[in-house]
């Protein structure tokens, strides 16, 4: 499934929200499932192993499925394509990793570390 088929599927599956409301609703579901996300993890964390079962990862895989749904919603009510939000992610996630290797090195020659 490429990400504009997710993104059509969520919007035909998700069926109607306040459409007046638009971005601001779907991004308020992208905040409170994040949130929901961040405290499952806490309460993983917070076990004496900390390991995460094979049940634990499907919860966890449905929790990022709808932050996902969201995501495109939110994507939709703006008229931008989940294509191009993928895109540009990784564009940024390259342009933020060649910055932090240029930060990093940096780091290491003024403190006279060896950096490989």
């Amino acid at each position: 499934m490429t990400l504009d088929e997710f993104q059509q599927a969520s919007c035909t599956l998700y069926g109607k929200y306040p459409y007046d409301f638009g971005s601001f609703f779907t991004s308020l579901g992208i905040v409170n499932s994040t949130g929901n996300l961040a405290g499952y993890l806490m309460n993983i964390l917070n076990k004496s192993d900390s390991t995460i079962t094979e049940d634990e990862k499907k919860y966890i895989g449905l929790l990022l499925g709808e932050i996902m749904t969201y995501i495109s919603l939110t994507a939709n009510a703006l008229g931008i394509s989940m294509e191009y939000v993928g895109e540009i992610g990784i564009s940024k996630l390259k342009r933020d990793r060649e910055t932090e290797e240029i930060k990093t090195s940096n780091i290491f020659r003024k403190h006279k570390i060896k950096y490989e």
